[in-house]
């Protein structure tokens, strides 16, 4: 069964990702990347300098059935992206079934793999909070207003 589709406030369709890992950069500076802390339970995803360290990098593989990405730390293989509530975003094991929460989808930010990551759990993008780059920043997912804090670049590892 697919889900239910939503009214999404980001522009354009959505596009398939190839599978494969890659960093998710933050658009602001193209230095910092999304990671996933080691502490904490479901684990925070947050805003950090380039590393090469396996929880910065994701592995993106996209649910046909579903019309949508999972996004999976390498860190953690098992545990993917999801939306906790309004704005909270962790890393936790996928259930089984189809759970909104899990799943996103990319639309086309403008640049060569840049993009808006939106939740189909509530149809908000990733966002780094604030705009702030310290490392530690909140990766926290917002409704969709096209800024800078909000696009992603996507680079194969």
């Amino acid at each position: 069964m697919k889900p239910l589709k939503k009214f999404s406030d980001v522009p354009g369709p959505s596009v398939i990702i190839p599978e494969g890992v890659y960093k998710i950069y933050t658009h602001l500076t193209n230095i910092n990347l999304i990671s996933m802390t080691l502490t904490g339970a479901p684990p925070i995803v947050n805003l950090w300098h380039e590393n090469t360290e396996p929880q910065s990098k994701w592995r993106i593989t996209y649910e046909e059935k579903y019309e949508a990405h999972l996004i999976y730390n390498e860190r953690a293989p098992s545990k993917s992206l999801f939306v906790a509530d309004y704005s909270d975003v962790f890393v936790e094991k996928r259930p089984i079934i189809y759970r909104p929460p899990h799943f996103w989808a990319f639309k086309s930010a403008g640049d060569k793999d840049v993009y808006f990551i939106e939740s189909m759990h509530n149809f908000h993008v990733l966002d780094v909070n604030g705009s702030n780059m310290a490392d530690g920043t909140r990766i926290i997912a917002w409704p969709y207003k096209g800024s800078a804090n909000q696009k992603f670049k996507l680079v194969r590892v």
